[in-house]
């Protein structure tokens, strides 16, 4: 199956850097490009879903965490990764917050930036090593939130966005995806697409197992799972 990725920059040279990197990986990729991240969402929509999007964080009108959120809830299952001329923390973890499946410098080198599309697109999470805290390289390992960034800053939540840890915490209620549907205003589809994500972070391969990860984590509360 050839590899569609949909890539929004408003600068050529970056689209083209993108692209190159991409191609590296899969010469054979349908890459479509956009300036901004309404035309991103459109080409989407128009397209249909693609593969991968690497996204822009400062773009002329929405910007990047912005648009990050609205792919996510768009797309639960589609990998986005936030590309950024700087480092800063704050934004870094805003997107990642936002639901991005990794955060890469475009200042990064070739093969960093190649390690992480490679990451993401295996399903993993490729986080900044200021966030990380180890080492001088990124990582694709699961992001500790600082204090403050999130009421629930203390948990480890990797790639898992808001509203797919919702999703887990009636999960170890023991809730059908369906009654999830429900209580959340979802389609049932959206929640199995959450389901899925969720069982490929924790990698675990059922409900059981899930709830057992997510404790050892601190995802979920014992409380909660003792309800079940």
């Amino acid at each position: 199956m050839t590899l569609e990725v949909l890539i929004i920059d408003d600068h050529p040279l970056f689209r083209e850097a993108l692209s190159l990197a991409v191609r590296k990986i899969a010469p054979a990729a349908q890459i479509w490009e956009a300036t901004s991240a309404e035309d991103g969402l459109r080409m989407a929509q128009e397209n249909g879903e693609p593969d991968l999007v690497l996204l822009d964080v400062n773009l002329p009108g929405m910007d990047g965490v912005a648009a990050t959120k609205v792919f996510n809830s768009k797309y639960p299952s589609l990998p986005v990764v936030v590309v950024s001329g700087t480092e800063d923390p704050k934004m870094q973890r805003a997107a990642l917050r936002a639901g991005a499946a990794g955060m890469i410098s475009k200042i990064s080198p070739a093969r960093e930036m190649d390690a992480a599309i490679r990451a993401v697109l295996a399903g993993n999470t490729w986080v900044p090593s200021q966030l990380a805290g180890v080492g001088d390289a990124a990582q694709s390992i699961p992001l500790k939130l600082e204090a403050g960034d999130d009421d629930d800053s203390e948990h480890d939540f990797g790639a898992l966005t808001v509203r797919q840890l919702e999703v887990l915490k009636l999960i170890a209620l023991g809730h059908s995806n369906k009654l999830i549907a429900t209580k959340l205003d979802l389609t049932e589809k959206t929640v199995k697409s959450h389901v899925t994500r969720i069982f490929k972070f924790l990698g675990v391969a059922n409900r059981t197992q899930a709830l057992i990860a997510a404790q050892n984590l601190g995802l979920v509360k014992r409380s909660l799972v003792s309800q079940t």
